[in-house]
């Protein structure tokens, strides 16, 4: 099998390709008579934190998490079976006019983009209701935080409700909308358990006023 050899420009393509998304670092390895000079991308160690924290599950989860998420994802899953059933096989909605369709396409981006933006402002964001004592949490005030104190609720909320008739659905919007609901009781005891739990909260709290929606609640 005959052996191809890797060009200079080749392998500066390959690590321009790699630094836009890894810091890279240059190591040394020992090989005999010569000293090689290896360079490869490193993560960052706050990145890895963040990954394990969000997809781990943890002891100290609120017992009300315990009984909110498992009805949550049952009316998350509903949401999607009624907007099939109903889009693709039975059309209990008839023809939904391509401007709702239109307009909850732009909600649904507008909350995918606040989540997104909350996700990036939280260093303790979690999927779990907790308090991450061994990470030393500290309240989160930057980003959408500046505004309302749960931002990533605000935009499952906003998700939820426009999944269904972005897959033209008016009765998948019944399922996506008490998702949206369980969200809401999922804040309410939320941030109840931050007040009590988390220090600084209740100064941050008097500051930014409103849970989901400023002016409303």
């Amino acid at each position: 099998m005959r052996r191809r050899s890797v060009s200079t420009q080749e392998l500066l393509r390959v690590r321009a390709a790699l630094s836009e998304d890894y810091e890279l670092r240059d190591f040394e390895v020992d090989a005999g008579p010569k000293m090689l000079r290896i360079t490869a991308p490193v993560v960052d160690r706050s990145s890895l934190t963040r990954g394990i924290e969000r997809s781990t599950r943890h002891k100290n989860t609120q017992p009300y998490d315990r009984i909110i998420l498992p009805i949550y994802f049952v009316f998350a899953f509903a949401t999607f079976t009624v907007a099939s059933l109903d889009g693709g096989r039975f059309h209990w909605s008839g023809d939904v006019s391509i401007i709702w369709v239109v307009l909850a396409y732009i909600f649904y981006l507008l909350g995918n983009s606040l989540a997104g933006w909350a996700i990036n402002s939280n260093p303790f964001f979690s999927s779990e209701s907790r308090l991450q004592k061994e990470r030393a949490q500290k309240v989160a005030s930057t980003g959408p935080y500046r505004f309302i104190r749960h931002p990533a609720y605000s935009a499952a909320f906003l998700l939820w409700i426009t999944t269904g008739l972005m897959l033209a659905s008016w009765w998948a919007v019944i399922p996506g909308l008490l998702a949206g609901v369980m969200m809401i009781i999922r804040t309410f005891f939320e941030d109840r358990m931050l007040m009590a739990e988390l220090p600084g909260y209740v100064d941050y709290a008097r500051q930014v006023k409103y849970r989901l929606l400023p002016g409303v609640w």
